[in-house]
């Protein structure tokens, strides 16, 4: 009986660790998405308006996120700077 009953806690182990595997795949997914969007936006808004740096709430706005999700993922995507001045604002670097 204690074999089967420490194979049971093994395969919860394993299942959750499943489950937590799967989650963590599909938020990094969303996470390449959401900057594609916004990168694709800072390169569009450059070609398009005089504007170097955009605002947080410019970027949610046109791509359909929320300013924080925004204000989190620009720091980390490579080719984005944040303004000095403005810290609420963000190009792409040159």
């Amino acid at each position: 009986m204690e074999l089967f009953f420490n194979y049971n806690i093994v395969q919860g182990v394993v299942v959750s660790l499943i489950i937590a595997l799967f989650f963590r795949i599909i938020a990094v997914i969303k996470t390449k998405i959401d900057s594609r969007k916004i990168l694709s936006f800072l390169k569009n808004s450059r070609m398009t308006t005089k504007h170097n740096f955009r605002s947080t709430h410019a970027i949610a706005s046109d791509v359909k996120l929320s300013e924080d999700r925004v204000r989190k993922l620009c720091p980390t995507i490579k080719g984005i700077k944040r303004s000095q001045k403005e810290k609420e604002a963000w190009k792409l670097e040159e």
